[in-house]
């Protein structure tokens, strides 16, 4: 039961994380404290932002193939922007209430997904290059806050990203999965690299094989069993991406943030 459990979430992120740009930390996280509840904290937020790091790598280069993605000085932007805020946010971790974090990302989510829901539509088109480069510093503004709160609070950064992305960038439907992998393949290193440097946990109860997976605090065999079952699902939402219709992926966005938003709030 347990390899069933961690092979359909590895399907299912794969799916969410291509076709809606959200990595899958918000299913991963629950799966593993339900599943292990002997890791702790930084033993499961460090496993799932490995996954999401291999994943993100996986989309950004099925976005790439169909030339989806940003341009160079774009992507350069968004490197740096992301990395500063993910830094920041992780040196400021033990100095904010995690609760309270929590509590106002949620209401954050629900908040933007009832705009997406009333707003009209937004005009289309179908280069990226002009509404990027003409505007860096928003650009720089949402890559640094949706690193620093995904660093923050530990939630995944897709769900961060994108209501940022539509609501400053005003980043077309079409481009938000594709820039939202891109931003998180850096938050999600960032973030997941002094976990590997820190000193290993001893747990008890656990399969010999989970427990000798361990580098730091990163569980290594269960972030690649989840990112080889999730490579089996990114590319049908990749395609997908290109051939829904603008209402029916903001809708369907706005529905899964407020799903987010209210499970965040009753954590």
């Amino acid at each position: 039961m347990e390899i069933l459990i961690i092979l359909s979430t590895g399907l299912s992120i794969g799916f969410l994380s291509s076709f809606f740009g959200i990595g899958g930390g918000s299913l991963i996280v629950p799966v593993l404290y339900a599943l292990y509840p002997q890791m702790d904290n930084s033993q499961v937020i460090s496993t799932s932002l490995l996954t999401i790091f291999f994943l993100t790598i996986n989309n950004s280069y099925q976005y790439y193939k169909i030339k989806l993605l940003p341009s160079a000085k774009t992507t350069m932007n968004i490197f740096i922007s992301a990395s500063i805020g993910a830094v920041i946010g992780a040196h400021l971790t033990l100095l904010i209430d995690t609760a309270l974090s929590k509590k106002i990302l949620g209401l954050l989510l629900v908040a933007l997904s009832l705009k997406m829901s009333l707003e009209k539509p937004q005009k289309q088109t179908d280069s990226s290059t002009e509404l990027t480069e003409s505007h860096p510093l928003k650009m720089s503004l949402v890559c640094f806050l949706g690193a620093f709160i995904s660093s923050l609070t530990g939630l995944g950064g897709g769900a961060i990203f994108i209501p940022l992305f539509i609501s400053i960038v005003k980043l077309p439907y079409k481009f938000l999965s594709p820039f939202s992998n891109i931003a998180m393949v850096v938050s999600t290193l960032v973030g997941c690299v002094p976990y590997l440097m820190q000193k290993k946990i001893p747990l008890d109860n656990l399969h010999y094989l989970i427990e000798s997976s361990f580098i730091g605090r990163v569980n290594i065999a269960i972030a690649i069993v989840l990112f080889i079952c999730s490579y089996m699902t990114s590319k049908a939402g990749v395609r997908l991406n290109d051939r829904i219709s603008n209402k029916a992926k903001r809708l369907s966005l706005a529905t899964l943030l407020i799903i987010l938003g209210l499970k965040i709030l009753l954590i």
